[in-house]
């Protein structure tokens, strides 16, 4: 909800201040840094997600992992009114 604000105002604030005039195309970055950075983030998430299921899979190997049975465990009682 807070993000394409978040994303307005740091983009073109940045422009408006004295300081960054003298950066030269620091207004080229500024706008370019939306679309870029999401894509690095997002292939860096790719990466450590692989190399995190990589180390469960081989401490999961080694110990065993987890197991988990499916089924009711708390039975109901059912009463015949025959």
């Amino acid at each position: 909800m807070w993000s394409l604000p978040g994303m307005l105002i740091c983009t073109f604030l940045p422009c408006q201040s004295d300081f960054n005039k003298s950066i030269p195309g620091i207004e080229i970055f500024s706008m370019a840094s939306i679309i870029i950075f999401p894509i690095i983030f997002s292939i860096m998430a790719l990466i450590i997600g692989a190399i995190a299921a990589l180390l469960y899979n081989a401490f999961a190997s080694m110990i065993g992992g987890i197991e988990i049975e499916p089924g009711n465990k708390y039975k109901t009682a059912t009463k015949s009114f025959l």
